[in-house]
């Protein structure tokens, strides 16, 4: 157990921070201010394949 504790044992470079912060900041997905309209839709249990 202790040696899970190690892996905050470390210290990245400036080059290496230069990289993390060249990262987009951007979300790399689109929540919608709404659902969709097909969300509410009601669903016919019966009319459904099973």
């Amino acid at each position: 157990m202790a040696d899970n504790l190690d892996v905050f044992d470390f210290e990245l470079a400036a080059d290496e921070m230069a990289r993390v912060n060249a990262l987009p900041r951007h979300a790399y997905y689109h929540v919608a201010d709404e659902a969709s309209s097909w969300i509410f839709n009601e669903v016919d249990a019966d009319a459904v394949q099973k």
